[in-house]
């Protein structure tokens, strides 16, 4: 008899099929189970290691056993022709084919139920290291060449209401040195996030990354006013230049030149002809139209519903005042944009008035990246005319390379025709104004509407651990939820942020669009019913029909979600151009109708990545 028969006769074959097919069930299984117990790789690796070692040790236990009716036996001592045949062979070969099934039951579950989620666990834990690293690359960037802040001018006054006058010729400094080029300006929010704060220069210099910060304060008496300036080196402390000034308030804007051209000196920059003409003020100011349109900027940069009617009206006084004075235009254009941008005032109302200011504005100062901001972002989310939307941003940065708000506003314009560049625009903005909030979300929504959840979700939890009231990066962890199908924790999110935005439509609309989809009906629809009945009210605010029809999309009603998206178009509601980020409208569209809007719009109908 030939040594493969007798390997055949012995079931050395068949325990080896038997053994190895257990033995392969058995890895797999540990590897599913042992990381839910908290156990190592290591331990996986053991069992592997035994399972090598006894498979030729059992091979071998075959060899020399034969498994009888009357138990083992070594295989010498049966003898052929007295023992009738038993049935070791069948019984092997039923246990083959049982760990077969299981195996392959087993292969099927991994494949189809198992593997997507460790797939998506796996991309996922990936995209979030990378976020994690390239966020921790940017913040240990190497601070840029001629980097400056200028922290909150200190209000010296016995009269407390001089705070404005402070804070405004801080952000006129801020707005003269943005635009010079070779010059990295820490823009508004984050040099006031320091406002009052007792911290060393170079704290703070570190924190901005900067590698000087200019300070001062201010002593304004009726019509005259006193204020010191003095630039500090972060690196060492000490002072690279300071200075006093003594001015009529009418000539505070020459005090304005005065301390760019001094910095400008100090870090040794080269001004362009065009920069130099910029800065150069020789015109004085009506004292009180000055005052007016210091205060219009100080409640505007509330940006809350209050804030925008007060500085509305100090731009308008200021204006009657001095009619030839450009900055309240300015002013006043971006007032009435962003009103409408948030929902303070309807499209129809504030766009035009905006358009009208920004020309006022332009006509007396071409070089208003403000007035052209403003304008800008009207060509855009109201006229849907790209061209001229492309043509003010980008002159408007071009003006102010340093300014966060013209870099906010051309992102904006990047996420509808090119959003595959918006990213590093806002990343770049977020360069300029690294403790902005509104920054900060703009980045967090450029990721999310590329899809890059990881990234998004990183940067909401930054913006959360300083300010876990911040309304936008609770919309957006709702809004990667909810395409997660995660409903539970995207009304957890969602709820926040309609508490914390004070009851947004924006943020009741995708609360609502979430009840919807989660199958809770009757939540959404009294949510919707309540935003029906604020289109209806008299009282200030404007709730957007492209938020209306988010919510009947949620709830499935294509036909009335198509209808009150032809009244956004109707009412050029600011939303429609992000038709292709979020929301999107999924389930939309394919329908005719959705792809008329597109067109319309001049939106691309492709998908965003």
């Amino acid at each position: 008899m030939s040594i493969v028969q007798e390997l055949k006769r012995r079931n050395v074959f068949r325990v080896a099929i038997a053994y190895l097919t257990g033995a392969w069930l058995l890895v797999e299984i540990t590897e599913t189970l042992f990381p839910i117990y908290g156990l190592s790789d290591a331990a996986v690796r053991l069992v592997v290691t035994l399972l090598a070692i006894g498979f030729p040790l059992t091979l071998v236990f075959s060899w020399i056993f034969e498994l009888t009716p009357e138990g083992l036996r070594l295989e010498k001592d049966i003898d052929p022709s007295v023992t009738p045949a038993h049935p070791t062979g069948k019984k092997l070969d039923r246990a083959i084919i049982v760990l077969l099934a299981l195996a392959l039951g087993y292969f099927a579950f991994d494949k189809f139920v198992l593997e997507p989620e460790r797939v998506v666990e796996i991309a996922e834990t990936a995209a979030r290291s990378a976020a994690e690293q390239a966020l921790e690359q940017q913040k240990r960037a190497a601070v840029p060449a001629g980097s400056i802040a200028v922290l909150p001018f200190t209000n010296m006054g016995p009269d407390l209401e001089n705070e404005f006058f402070s804070d405004g010729l801080t952000e006129e400094l801020i707005g003269a040195l943005a635009k010079i080029s070779g010059l990295h300006v820490t823009a508004r929010t984050s040099a006031f996030a320091f406002k009052g704060a007792n911290q060393d220069i170079r704290d703070i210099g570190k924190r901005l990354n900067v590698r000087t910060v200019l300070e001062g304060s201010v002593r304004r008496e009726q019509h005259r006013v006193r204020i010191t300036a003095q630039l500090i080196n972060v690196e060492d402390g000490f002072h690279l230049w300071s200075d006093s000034y003594d001015y009529e308030l009418e000539g505070v804007l020459a005090v304005q030149e005065a301390i760019s051209r001094a910095i400008v000196d100090a870090l040794e920059i080269q001004l362009s002809p065009r920069v130099d003409e910029q800065l150069h003020a020789s015109a004085r100011v009506n004292s009180e139209a000055y005052d007016l349109y210091l205060k219009g900027r100080y409640y505007w940069a509330r940006l809350s519903m209050g804030g925008f009617q007060q500085s509305i009206e100090a731009f308008q006084k200021a204006i009657a005042i001095d009619p030839g004075y450009a900055p309240p235009h300015a002013g006043l254009a971006n007032a009435y944009s962003f009103a409408g941008y948030f929902g303070v005032m309807p499209p129809r109302e504030a766009y035009p008035l905006s358009i009208n200011e920004a020309n006022a504005a332009l006509a007396l100062d071409p070089s208003s990246s403000e007035a052209l901001v403003a304008r800008g972002m009207a060509w855009l989310v109201y006229e849907w005319d790209w061209d001229r939307a492309r043509e003010d941003l980008e002159l408007a940065v071009e003006l102010s390379p340093n300014s966060s708000l013209a870099h906010w506003a051309y992102t904006e314009y990047l996420t509808v025709v090119d959003p595959a560049t918006a990213i590093d625009s806002a990343l770049h903005a977020l360069s300029l104004d690294p403790l902005s909030l509104p920054i900060m979300n703009l980045v967090a929504f450029a990721y999310l509407e590329r899809g890059k959840f990881a990234e998004a979700t990183q940067m909401d939890e930054d913006i959360l651990a300083m300010d876990p009231t911040f309304a936008a990066a609770h919309w957006n962890r709702g809004v990667i939820h909810m395409l997660h199908g995660q409903f539970d924790e995207a009304l957890e999110d969602l709820g926040q942020a309609v508490e914390y935005s004070g009851g947004m439509p924006s943020t009741l609309a995708l609360q609502a669009h979430a009840y919807a989809r989660s199958g809770d009906e009757a939540n959404a629809l009294a949510v919707l019913t309540g935003l029906l009945d604020r289109r209806e009210s008299p009282g200030p605010g404007y709730v957007s029909p492209l938020q209306i029809a988010y919510v009947y999309e949620g709830l499935g009603r294509t036909e009335d979600a198509l209808a009150w998206l032809e009244q956004a178009v109707a009412e050029r509601d600011g939303w429609l151009v992000f038709l292709n980020a979020f929301p999107r409208f999924e389930s939309l569209r394919a329908e005719p109708r959705f792809k008329d809007i597109q067109q319309r719009l001049g939106l691309p109908e492709g998908d965003r990545k």
